[in-house]
């Protein structure tokens, strides 16, 4: 992967030519490209999964539903995803574990698409804006919520790993950084990078290793890998230019991750079905990449049960596992309570995989050789007529062993697992 350079603008240059075609595989890849991703990891085989107790899976107890008073909180885009486009996602939570007695964080975003509202007086009002809460451990209630407008809408947002005043935002086509006051009760200031993408940003992954790192990717068909420290000082030294690297992918990036070992590999879907795995270092040191065509559209989401082990989520509810050395399908099963898979989030220490998209989101527990169903959570107001209220996101919170979601109806929902 080659550097691209940022003139605060951005002035791109040219990536080696990537000839992707030459190594996309269809179906069931049984053979390897020499020098691949896959031909080096290496490894035994291993049989496929089973799928448990589909039938009876069991409801999860809500605890609470709280009003947010604005909407959307990112609407599912339905009209969008028949262009193939992964329903838009964007609450992020953080618990602090420093003490019980301090709440839980979280922050929420608006996707506002239309043109601004005029008012009576013919002020032109805020488009979206963030909502930054907490909730208290004693009550279980959302505590006043905080709100800041913001022109751009919302597309993701994530918590620095090691840093609980700092929470990466993509608005539209533009990285930011929101920070948090010492006390963590109020935002005190959201600063924006240079716009490296050319549109809009579907989802972005921090590195877990070094929390400077930064991979984005989205409707340019571009993944860029961005150093936000270096991307601040460079800033803050007033260069004229900033540079970052970008793995070009030739088609709408739906989902990227980083590998769960290896902090230097990182990986991405396209929503023509194609995963790819690559290195996002430059040089000497970058190994080649390795693209796998699935042959099957609308591939919105992936996320890594393991180093060698790929669970892909689709627009029609299908959900694939794959072993990446082989591209041996390991289990395909269709998500009953789901009708389009959006999001993966797993757990692995305890081997959960929550399946969000449309309506709400089905919880798995993962073993060496099965999925078995614990949980499906379906939308109590849909009918033939309202589709009821569509999950835009999901954090685990692996504490208290709660799920919390938000919606396209506005509302933030804690659920008991």
């Amino acid at each position: 992967m080659d550097p691209s350079t940022a003139s605060m603008g951005v002035h791109q240059q040219s990536q080696q030519s990537i000839d992707h075609h030459s190594m996309h595989h269809q179906g069931n890849m049984n053979t390897t490209q020499p020098g691949s991703a896959a031909s080096q990891i290496g490894g035994d085989d291993f049989g496929g999964y089973t799928l448990l107790n589909y039938e009876t899976p069991k409801i999860p107890h809500l605890l609470q539903t709280a009003q947010l008073d604005v909407k959307p909180i990112l609407s599912p885009n339905i009209g969008i995803l028949e262009g193939l486009s992964k329903p838009a996602t964007n609450a992020q939570t953080l618990l602090n574990t420093s003490s019980t007695s301090l709440p839980t964080l979280f922050l929420c975003g608006t996707e506002n698409q239309t043109p601004n509202v005029i008012n009576p007086q013919q002020a032109v009002l805020p488009k979206n804006c963030l909502l930054f809460g907490r909730i208290d451990p004693s009550t279980k209630q959302p505590l006043p919520l905080k709100l800041q407008n913001i022109e751009e809408h919302v597309r993701y947002i994530e918590w620095l790993p090691k840093d609980p005043r700092r929470i990466v935002v993509a608005m539209n086509a533009e990285l930011g950084i929101v920070v948090l006051n010492p006390e963590l009760d109020e935002i005190q200031e959201i600063d924006t990078f240079p716009k490296f993408h050319q549109d809009t940003i579907r989802q972005f992954a921090i590195n877990p290793v070094n929390q400077s790192l930064v991979i984005s990717g989205g409707f340019d068909e571009k993944v860029f890998v961005t150093d936000i420290s270096k991307l601040v000082d460079d800033i803050q030294s007033n260069q004229m230019k900033s540079e970052n690297s970008v793995y070009l992918c030739q088609d709408v990036v739906s989902s990227v991750r980083f590998h769960p070992s290896d902090s230097n590999v990182a990986s991405a879907t396209t929503d023509q079905g194609v995963l790819h795995v690559f290195d996002v270092r430059t040089g000497n040191t970058s190994k080649p990449a390795f693209v796998y065509d699935t042959g099957k559209i609308e591939l919105f989401t992936h996320t890594y049960l393991d180093d060698f082990t790929v669970c892909l989520g689709y627009g029609d509810g299908q959900i694939q596992v794959h072993d990446i050395r082989t591209g041996r399908s390991l289990l395909n099963i269709v998500d009953k309570c789901l009708s389009v898979v959006g999001d993966f989030h797993y757990e692995p220490n305890k081997r959960l995989l929550i399946s969000l998209g449309m309506p709400k989101f089905s919880l798995y527990q993962v073993t060496a050789s099965s999925f078995e169903v614990l949980h499906a959570a379906a939308s109590s107001f849909a009918n033939t007529t309202n589709p009821g209220p569509t999950v835009t996101h999901g954090t685990y919170i692996p504490q208290t062993s709660q799920f919390l979601t938000t919606d396209n109806y506005g509302m933030i929902s804690l659920y008991d697992l």
